[in-house]
């Protein structure tokens, strides 16, 4: 995605330009506006824009009512760039050049524009072409949001009945949040660099809960500013905006939250994957809550985060899961386990059964901290923790967070700033060396 738009305008159209930069804001992308110098005869009409006017049937028909500059075919309703980037002469506006990324330009400005620019024009502005604000908003926020970048999706999942995935998704959740704030942006040193580091983004997260629980997120984390909303508000009349959606939504500290509305029935799922869809445009991670199994909605995640509990129900379903073999870095799906230290079995016992299952992928394993757990059954689930447990979960959000952004576990990250060695602490092995079994 290029998470741009280009604008053409002239010089003295500051209310078109202010009316598409507040919509290129809502749907999260950057304006690059490309302004001309009024003619000393502005006759309100060119060349390409006379089949606008006329009409230009083909054109609204091939795209939905979308009318272009000139006799081009306008973009489909769900159109997404090619990549490739641009070409070098992609802003001249000459015959014969093409257009790789989204294109919008006022009536006035057509003849600067490039081929395939949509026309946008203002309600009341004298001339009237292409898409009229503020009546066809929406059409102009679709095709703005189809510029925007698609954050990550994190899902996680239980591996029996029983086990709290709802606490690591919480926890994780807030730990990614100070990972996007605390994350260096690549001015470490030249032995840290490994090509160009991926920074996280500003666009925060977002803990989705699709357990099938019809208690809102509220019920179990402290606190939550801000009304209740599940994923079933977002779908009627339609989903907002990005900027819209993600500022709408409760918070619980820096980390947006939506709720569940029950099991998912099987009429339901296009539905909510259309809202994971805009929630991933909104956030730059979406950790979404499955509960137990895996996910009934098709929608594509960058990472599987598995909770078990110390117990043989456990151990057996981690065993039992069919996981792809090799080493992660080949693999499309980054797939962490999470061992917690609740159960008959002691946690290296435990461990050492999951590791020796499937050992080309991580095992995290929090302790076991009293002082948390009461607080969490009294109060809720508070973010942050106590001390110890917070260096736990930030020191594997860092290492997962690495993993989703990486090629070859390249780390984004200077080894000396998780304060251990170049090598995962939650390598097979490692688990003692780093004090991480619970007692």
């Amino acid at each position: 995605m290029t998470n741009f738009v280009t604008l053409f305008c002239l010089e003295d159209e500051s209310a078109w330009r202010e009316r598409l930069r507040r919509l290129a804001a809502l749907a999260g992308v950057s304006p690059e506006f490309r302004e001309s110098p009024v003619p000393p005869r502005d006759i309100g009409a060119t060349e390409g824009l006379a089949s606008v006017r006329s009409g230009g049937s083909s054109a609204s028909a091939a795209g939905g009512g979308l009318e272009l500059g000139g006799d081009y075919p306008p973009p489909p309703p769900n159109w997404v760039p090619p990549a490739g980037g641009l070409g070098t002469d992609w802003f001249g506006g000459s015959p014969g050049t093409t257009s790789e990324s989204l294109a919008l330009t006022s009536p006035r400005a057509a003849a600067s524009a490039p081929r395939g620019a949509v026309v946008v024009s203002l309600a009341g502005d004298g001339i009237e072409a292409g898409l009229v604000l503020p009546q066809d908003e929406a059409q102009v926020l679709n095709l703005l949001t189809s510029q925007g970048e698609e954050g990550l999706l994190v899902g996680v999942h239980g591996l029996a009945a029983g086990v709290n995935s709802t606490l690591v998704a919480a926890l994780l959740a807030g730990a990614m949040s100070e990972v996007f704030e605390e994350s260096p942006r690549g001015d470490w040193d030249d032995e840290f660099a490994f090509g160009t580091p991926v920074a996280p983004g500003d666009r925060g997260v977002c803990l989705v809960d699709f357990t099938g629980s019809t208690l809102p997120l509220s019920s179990y984390l402290a606190p939550v500013s801000g009304n209740n909303c599940d994923w079933r508000d977002l779908v009627s009349p339609g989903l907002p905006a990005p900027a819209r959606l993600a500022g709408g939504l409760p918070r619980w500290g820096e980390v947006a939250v939506l709720s569940g509305s029950g099991f998912l029935e099987r009429h339901q799922r296009p539905q909510a994957e259309a809202v994971l869809r805009g929630l991933r445009r909104a956030f730059s991670l979406v950790i979404v809550d499955f509960g137990s199994g895996k996910s009934l909605v098709d929608c594509p995640e960058a990472a599987e985060v598995w909770v078990g509990h110390s117990e043989r129900a456990s151990v057996l379903a981690w065993e039992d899961l069919p996981l792809p073999l090799g080493p992660q870095t080949a693999r499309e799906v980054n797939i962490h386990l999470v061992c917690q230290p609740f159960g008959g079995l002691s946690a290296y016992q435990a461990g050492l059964a999951m590791e020796l299952a499937h050992l080309d992928y991580p095992v995290f394993y929090p302790g076991k901290h009293p002082k948390d757990e009461k607080l969490w059954q009294r109060e809720g689930i508070v973010w942050p923790p106590t001390k110890r447990t917070h260096a736990e979960y930030l020191q594997w959000a860092k290492e997962l967070w690495n993993d989703l952004n990486c090629d070859e576990k390249q780390s984004i990250f200077p080894a000396s700033y998780f304060g251990f060695p170049a090598i995962s602490p939650y390598a097979p092995g490692r688990e003692r060396e780093t004090g991480l079994v619970a007692s």
